[in-house]
């Protein structure tokens, strides 16, 4: 299988809770250093996530977005991308270690246009297990990828267009349904990445959901989105150290732990 260079992208609004342990993970792969690329695109964040990046990570590559949306901060981390393949994960996400190995090989059918794979909510209170298990069925059978586990080839994006600037929220199902009419998407199950559940507990869940889902009819049957912005959850969110202590019963191998004790 030919070399590619892998850009990690990271779109981060005010994550300085969550985005340490992300980098620790995105930079613990067992994958060729040299093989990848991190990069971190500050949204407009007013907190410390710009600062400590650039203190913790000299290796990770920062770059601002003035714009405010995801949609532009995928937009922005894509042209600024050198690699071949572009993996998108969010700050308040974690990857197992051989995340970027197990997206490589996922490409060895030239076919295949994007790599995508589950998620692991945390932490699991209520009906989080459930809604887990609903939602990972969904992309397995629509492989549509969620936004935190999303990689494609940068040429496949350049043909079809890339991101719309029109749809912010849903933005990696557009994606996703436009990249299905040049090639294949699969879905690995067995590379999920851990992401928090603070969205599925906020007070406001129900209403985002019923947002989400029109916008997801809409942009299936007519390429458009209605709601176009949508609610930063970023108080109430569980903690990452909650988070990293739940790792401990997971597959040791494939998760690394991190000195919990730095966050909060």
């Amino acid at each position: 299988m030919k070399k590619q260079l892998i850009s990690v992208v990271i779109p981060a609004y005010n994550e300085e809770n969550y985005i340490e342990v992300c980098l620790e993970s995105v930079l613990a792969q067992d994958f060729p250093k040299n093989d990848y690329e991190v990069i971190v695109v500050d949204n407009n964040s007013t907190d410390n996530t710009a600062s400590l990046v650039k203190k913790r990570f000299p290796q990770v590559r920062l770059v601002t977005e003035k714009k405010q949306g995801v949609v532009f901060a995928r937009i922005k981390g894509v042209a600024e991308a050198k690699g071949e393949i572009i993996a998108f994960i969010d700050a308040d996400s974690i990857a197992p270690k051989n995340w970027l190995a197990k997206i490589n090989k996922g490409y060895a059918d030239k076919r295949t246009v994007a790599v995508g794979g589950t998620l692991i909510y945390e932490p699991k209170k209520g009906f989080i297990a459930q809604t887990e298990r609903v939602i990972n069925f969904f992309y397995h059978l629509s492989k549509i990828p969620p936004g935190t586990n999303f990689s494609f080839k940068k040429e496949a994006y350049q043909k079809i267009g890339g991101f719309s600037q029109k749809i912010n929220m849903n933005e990696d199902l557009y994606l996703a349904l436009t990249l299905k009419k040049i090639g294949k998407i699969i879905i690995l199950k067995d590379n999920p990445v851990i992401t928090s559940s603070r969205r599925l507990l906020s007070p406001h869940f129900s209403w985002f959901a019923y947002r989400s889902l029109l916008n997801t009819l809409s942009i299936y049957f007519f390429g458009k989105s209605i709601f176009f912005n949508f609610e930063a959850i970023r108080n109430n969110s569980p903690s990452v150290k909650k988070i990293i202590n739940t790792l401990k019963g997971l597959d040791k191998q494939n998760w690394p732990f991190f000195k919990d004790n730095n966050y909060h």
